[in-house]
């Protein structure tokens, strides 16, 4: 009898490792077919990898602002390289938020992308704003943009900015100088300053008016033109493509050259809805930081020179340099305003090295002098 089990056993056991084998045993994993029926197999992770993203965003400005063709142009390659998974919905003209309020409005989820700047999120951004302390190095957008993004790139203090707000940074630049225009004769000395009813945006451009004994009233972009129009002031010392996209020029007599404030403009996202995005996506949105940032600031660029070369002669709005006296005290203002306030606040904090983070931003400066030199200059018709 026993003899007869064992005979029984052996064909019960090869019947199993058959019918095991068959259905992928062995410890080979076996092809289902469950991602056809909507399982766990390759079948649904081909589905989830085609899954598509809307993604809304908020502009202040419309497409006769020099930021925002390559702005629109991106978006549309971000869908052609995602085979349209990433499509961006562009809201421009402020349709969803006031410059003032954009950055709040993704913090919080009611857009996904906007383009700002540290001027109008001063609350948020304060550690790049010594760039402003270097004045008259900057002499074009392109020289800042370098400087910006390497400091963004190599510099905890600037990233941590963005990290604390709650956003990813998907592009950075500077704009154009924040320079001084207004109406009626041109300010040329220290005096010419003193008591000047004079608008400005950002901490930094009050702080210089201030300074020289100005009386500046901080405005929005929408209050600049009614405020000159109407003679609630006679000067403005803000960022000078403000002037162009403002049509400030029509109630404008000069422009001064010198830069006081180089305004860092940035392209972000909402962090977390950055980070519930593929990881595929997010790659290729983060490879396209050095382009869109670059892209952003030549347009400006361009736009600002001929806005100098062309829109200010044919509206006989007299643009001039200081001279050598005035430079000197302009830069030494600087320093005493912008520079020695900064260094003292960082050293208050104690979080991070203002000095270090002055110097980085020297460093980077100098290395984007030497890579784009005077070819972009904005003032280069007048030097």
């Amino acid at each position: 009898m026993k003899k007869c089990s064992r005979l029984l056993i052996a064909p019960v056991l090869l019947f199993a490792l058959l019918a095991a084998a068959a259905c992928g045993g062995g410890g080979q994993p076996a092809d289902s077919g469950a991602g056809e029926d909507g399982g766990n197999g390759a079948g649904e992770e081909a589905a989830v990898s085609q899954e598509t993203f809307t993604l809304v965003m908020a502009l202040h400005g419309t497409e006769s602002h020099a930021y925002v063709p390559p702005i629109i142009e991106w978006a549309e390659k971000l869908k052609d390289d995602s085979g349209g998974r990433i499509n961006i919905e562009i809201h421009q003209g402020g349709t969803l938020a006031s410059s003032l309020d954009e950055v709040g409005l993704v913090q919080t989820g009611g857009a996904d992308i906007t383009f700002n700047t540290n001027s109008l999120s001063a609350s948020l951004f304060k550690y790049g704003g010594i760039i402003a302390a270097f004045g008259e190095q900057v002499t074009n957008t392109m020289i800042g943009t370098h400087a910006v993004m390497a400091m963004y790139e190599n510099e905890p203090a600037i990233k941590s900015e963005f990290d604390a707000a709650g956003l990813k940074c998907l592009a950075i630049m500077t704009q154009t100088p924040s320079t001084l225009g207004g109406k009626g004769a041109p300010v040329k000395t220290p005096a010419g300053w003193n008591g000047l009813s004079i608008q400005s945006i950002s901490k930094n451009t009050i702080a210089i008016d201030e300074g020289w004994g100005a009386s500046p009233i901080g405005v929005g972009v929408g209050d600049l033109y009614e405020n000159f129009s109407k003679n609630v002031c006679k000067a403005a010392l803000i960022d000078a493509n403000l002037y162009s996209e403002t049509r400030l020029y029509e109630e404008m007599d000069y422009l001064n050259t010198f830069n006081y404030n180089s305004s860092i403009a940035f392209l972000a996202m909402n962090l977390d809805k950055y980070n519930s995005l593929p990881d595929d996506l997010r790659a290729l949105i983060d490879g396209t930081f050095d382009e869109i940032s670059l892209s952003m600031a030549t347009a400006t660029n361009d736009y600002f020179i001929n806005f100098v070369e062309t829109v200010l002669p044919e509206n006989n709005v007299e643009l001039y340099d200081f001279d050598a006296d005035m430079t000197d005290r302009s830069n030494i203002m600087l320093d005493t305003v912008i520079k020695a306030p900064y260094l003292k606040m960082m050293a208050d904090e104690g979080r991070y090295d203002g000095q270090k983070i002055y110097d980085g931003f020297e460093k980077y400066i100098q290395e984007g002098k030497a890579k784009y030199g005077s070819e972009y200059d904005w003032f280069k018709s007048i030097h």
